[in-house]
């Protein structure tokens, strides 16, 4: 992140041909070196369909300089290599 935004929002959009289950989890990282989850959900999408996380508000006192997306895991290796889109909106 470039500058300060007073709440964030990740959008994930699945781009899979069929039904899909993403393991989501989503991270703020601050320039102290620390990290805040915001999002650890299990959605299933239909091709195409997406949804939006957030807002999260930032936190007081520390600078959020990078947002992380972990989509997929080891136990549940069903949804690795299923196709998606996300990203990220800072908001003032």
């Amino acid at each position: 992140m470039d500058r300060y935004f007073r709440s964030y929002q990740f959008f994930f959009t699945s781009a899979s041909t069929e039904r899909a289950t993403f393991p989501v989890a989503a991270f703020m990282r601050f320039t102290d070196g620390t990290s805040l989850q915001v999002v650890n959900e299990t959605p299933t999408f239909e091709p195409g369909t997406g949804r939006k996380f957030g807002p999260f508000q930032a936190v007081p006192g520390k600078r959020t300089n990078l947002m992380n997306f972990r989509v997929g895991s080891t136990t549940r290796p069903a949804a690795v290599g299923f196709s998606y889109r996300i990203s990220v909106q800072g908001c003032d």
